[in-house]
């Protein structure tokens, strides 16, 4: 009964569904473009390093320009800034077909990033701006399992086109796709609420910067958890190639089982949404997550299927995990009115400790083996656990 009160005012929000409708498709294309391009990075070189360079060209403008981003949004009208991103991606993939050698193909990646990293502030603030605070939750959960989806049929759909195509002609699909979120952009643009918004009180950038506690320790649990999964998200490509030998189809089926995670994550909503920051419950799933990698790193050597499996696992406990960070970072910028910034700074930091923890784990792979980088990041997931024993510990010493 309480699910069905809060989805129908969703469900009678025309601004809702046009965002939505606009993140999903731009959500698939982005993913389909972002698994294609890590793909003929595997292929085209037997290094980590270099594989994971994809991945960094992908997730470093984040960490750049999410700040930026975020007042931007902040000071102008999100819509706008979604329709010429939207418009800036169509270019950039077009422009791609001209200059195909994997400098130019890096370069290019960079700046469809960045277009991007404005746009995912833009959306996230904006859709949490056209809705009442008492439906982030439900909206939460939406906006979770749709991009769940369209990330997994973006992975599979990548992988199968890239092997049936080709790289080059699989971009044509991404074009095509991102021409269609254009209408419905301007659709939302021309659309009026039809209640009137209370404006909110604007604050000095000093005190919107300004952290408490709360906030600091939804920073840092997010810096760990990118920080550390950023091996397995970073190198998923290279160990379904290299160490699991399967072809791009798989490997992108492989890739998908991260995302399939959010499924169940989604299904499970209401108990997530009762789990806090520093309760049992959550302490329990970081404590898991680092075992699920520790395990999935000595199944790699002996069976695909467990492999398999497990990493389905850690994605279901990442999902959980990035979603209380997630909602716990949005409802304290709706209580400081500075939703986009507060978002963005978040994003700064987790995508900042992604990138690093990419280019590490690369490196540790060439020198030493994917065993020692998924040993290490198992590490890194479970110092929240011990953060408090330590800081006490470090105060006495």
């Amino acid at each position: 009964m309480n699910d069905c009160l809060l989805i129908t005012p969703l469900q009678q929000n025309q601004k809702y569904k046009l965002a939505i409708c606009n993140n999903i498709i731009g959500n698939f294309s982005i993913w389909f473009f972002n698994t294609s391009i890590m793909l003929l990075l595997v292929e085209y070189s037997n290094s980590a390093s270099i594989g994971v360079m994809a991945f960094i060209s992908i997730n470093a403008p984040i960490a750049l320009f999410s700040i930026a981003s975020g007042i931007i949004s902040d000071k102008y009208d999100k819509e706008n800034i979604i329709l010429i991103s939207n418009l800036s991606i169509v270019s950039f993939v077009i422009f791609m077909l001209f200059f195909q050698s994997i400098q130019y193909i890096l370069i290019i990646t960079f700046f469809i990033s960045s277009i991007a990293a404005v746009r995912v502030i833009a959306m996230q603030s904006y859709i949490a701006s056209v809705i009442d605070v008492s439906q982030l939750n439900t909206s939460a959960s939406v906006n979770s399992i749709s991009l769940a989806f369209v990330r997994i049929l973006g992975t599979l759909t990548s992988g199968y086109l890239y092997s049936l195509l080709g790289f080059f002609e699989s971009l044509l699909i991404i074009a095509i796709l991102m021409v269609i979120t254009i209408p419905i952009s301007i659709k939302s643009v021309n659309y009026k609420l039809e209640r009137v918004r209370k404006k909110e009180p604007k604050q000095s950038f000093y005190n919107s910067i300004s952290m408490n506690q709360e906030y600091k320790k939804c920073l840092f649990d997010s810096v760990i958890l990118f920080l550390s999964g950023s091996s397995l998200w970073s190198l998923m490509p290279y160990i379904s190639s290299h160490e699991l030998g399967l072809n791009q189809s798989f490997q992108s089926l492989l890739m998908s089982l991260m995302i399939l995670g959010a499924v169940p994550a989604f299904l499970i909503r209401e108990r997530i949404s009762s789990i806090k920051i520093n309760s049992f419950t959550y302490k329990l799933v970081t404590i898991t997550l680092s075992l699920t990698l520790l395990i999935t790193n000595f199944s790699i050597s002996y069976s695909t299927i467990i492999a398999s499996f497990f990493i389905a696992i850690f994605g279901f406990l990442w999902s959980i995990k990035v979603t209380i960070i997630n909602r716990e970072i949005q409802r304290m910028g709706r209580e400081r009115n500075n939703i986009g910034l507060t978002i963005s700074i978040s994003y700064t930091f987790m995508y900042l400790a992604m990138t690093i923890g990419s280019f590490f784990f690369g490196q540790i792979t060439d020198i030493f083996s994917v065993q020692y980088s998924l040993s290490i990041s198992a590490l890194i997931m479970a110092i929240p656990i011990f953060s408090e024993r330590l800081i006490l510990i470090g105060k006495r010493l």
